[in-house]
């Protein structure tokens, strides 16, 4: 082969040694920081399906506690229970 054969061969073989370098060191990075955002915004955008059982107060129409199913969402503490409010958890250590 000729000079300008090995040339090119040389260019390829070192282009292709700089996009694997790159790969290999940047790759898990930016893997990390994707999963990371992804993470994050499937918090911020998830909605729940959870059970309550509400306990009416005196001067309810309904003297009696039912169970209702809403959809809510979570964010640290705060629990938001669409059409009913906003809550917050407090944890009992004595719960099973």
């Amino acid at each position: 082969p000729g000079l300008r054969a090995r040339i090119a061969a040389t260019a390829v073989a070192a282009t292709a040694a700089a996009l694997l370098a790159v790969f290999l060191l940047v790759g898990p990075a930016v893997r990390a920081r994707s999963l990371e955002e992804s993470r994050e915004t499937l918090q911020a955008e998830a909605a729940l399906m959870a059970r309550f059982v509400e306990e009416p107060g005196c001067q309810s129409a309904t003297p009696f506690a039912h169970e209702l199913e809403a959809t809510v969402v979570t964010s640290g503490d705060q629990i938001i229970v669409f059409g009913k409010g906003r809550y917050t958890a407090i944890r009992n250590d004595a719960a099973p």
